[in-house]
This record gives structure tokens, C-alpha cells and sequence, in this order.
């Protein structure tokens, strides 16, 4: 998102050719308004791009506050979105944040499956 802010604000590109036409083509997608970068949806309000720290912060308040008790990874990365906030892996980032959760891996459902094929014996 750096090269993305830095090319909106001065219009500089990378040397690579290829880099150059990535940047060009992302940079459409996203926005400058007061020295904030944010990202244009499809029908919908402006999403408000965060950084690493924030974007944790983000989740933490959503996961355990704001959206009731304990969404799902589905759940939460639709909320944050809802919530007016983007950021590239924003999908990784709430998988691992609901992985780690303690509460929601006690009450997990327990896959009952064998772990291998089973093989039917014949008795003499």
C-alpha cells in the first residue's frame, strides 16, 4: 500500500516495467482524501485502508465487542468490511485470529472421522 500512496501523492513509479503497470492498474482502485488512503467498492462507501497495528486493533474490537460474541472468520472479515475497512489480507489475518481464539476452539465442533481409510477383514 506504500507504492500505492507514494505513486498518488507524487506520481512516481518503479523502474521495473512490470511493477509500473501493476501499480497503474491497483492504483485505480484506491484514493487519497487527506492523506488517507482508501480503497472504492462496488455499491458502496469508500473502505478505509489500514495499517498492520490497526487493522489488529480492528479485529480484537470486532471479534470480542462490537459484533456480538465470537463471529466466525466469514463473519468477522464481512463485518470489518461492512465497518467501513479494508486491507490486503485482511481474510489470512482473520483465519489466524480466529485459529488462536481459546473460547472458540473448546466449543469447536470434533471431526469424527478416522484419519485413515478403513479396510473391511473377511473371517475365514
Amino acid at each position: 500500500m506504500h507504492d500505492i500512496v507514494k505513486y498518488l501523492k507524487t506520481g512516481e513509479l518503479p523502474e521495473d516495467e512490470k511493477q509500473m503497470h501493476k501499480l497503474r492498474i491497483q492504483a485505480t482502485r484506491f484514493t487519497l482524501i487527506s492523506d488517507h488512503l482508501y480503497r472504492r467498492s462496488f455499491g458502496g462507501p469508500y473502505l478505509r485502508c489500514l495499517s498492520n497495528p490497526k487493522a489488529k486493533y480492528v479485529l480484537a474490537e470486532l471479534y470480542e465487542g462490537v459484533c456480538g460474541n465470537h463471529p466466525n472468520k466469514q463473519t468477522l472479515a464481512h463485518c470489518a468490511h461492512t465497518q467501513g475497512y479494508y486491507y490486503p489480507t485482511m481474510k489470512q489475518d482473520v483465519e489466524n485470529y480466529v485459529k488462536r481464539c481459546d473460547r472458540c476452539q473448546i466449543y469447536a465442533l470434533i471431526p469424527r472421522v478416522p484419519s485413515e481409510a478403513l479396510n473391511s477383514v473377511t473371517s475365514p
